[in-house]
């Protein structure tokens, strides 16, 4: 469902744009915080402009059937009923946890590598985080309203980055005391 406001949001934000296009603007911003691959992309801007959320022209300058879209009005109204509801609390499915969760299972030298490179992933998050702070930061200061609630969004996952790489120090520290048995001297 949030997929579908995902979109209407961009071509709200951005205008006018082709599926392609709206894939291209979805990895430079909403990717962060929302998946999507092109063909959910494509079944999606189906369904919304069957509900005449969206509007579809050919692409004059495109020989291969592209399509153009536009939000309609409709698609704005339903856009801002659906971001003027109470907040979803999110459901937790971390395939990472779960495996922690059995990891009784792995040798503590593949489990400690296991830490150590979860935690470099989100530091390497945590850089590109810091790139688009640096990008909303100028967009902000030229005018760009939507860049201030968008980085409302980027301070929940910068702070959720540092948690978890001083989770994963913690992890590792648990860790090593529980393999060496000094569990009870810490």
């Amino acid at each position: 469902m949030s997929l579908q406001y995902a979109i209407l949001g961009l071509l709200d934000s951005f205008g006018t744009m082709s599926g392609y296009d709206i894939k291209q603007r979805f990895t430079e911003s909403v990717n962060n915080i929302w998946e999507a691959d092109l063909s959910q992309i494509y079944r999606t801007l189906d369904r919304l402009e069957s509900n005449e959320l969206v509007n579809s022209i050919p692409d004059p300058s495109s020989s291969r059937g592209r399509k153009i879209y536009t939000i309609t009005e409709q698609g704005i109204a339903d856009l801002r009923e659906w971001v003027q509801q109470d907040l979803i609390l999110e459901t937790v499915r971390n395939p990472a946890l779960l495996q922690i969760f059995f990891a009784r299972h792995t040798p503590p030298e593949r489990f400690r590598q296991q830490i150590l490179d979860y935690r470099q992933k989100f530091t390497e998050i945590g850089t590109h985080y810091e790139q688009i702070e640096s990008m909303l930061t100028e967009l902000i200061e030229c005018g760009w309203e939507d860049g201030f609630y968008q980085h409302l969004t980027l301070l929940l996952g910068k702070k959720y980055v540092q948690m978890t790489i001083e989770w994963c120090d913690e992890v590792l520290e648990q860790f090593e005391k529980h393999i060496t048995g000094d569990e009870d001297n810490g």
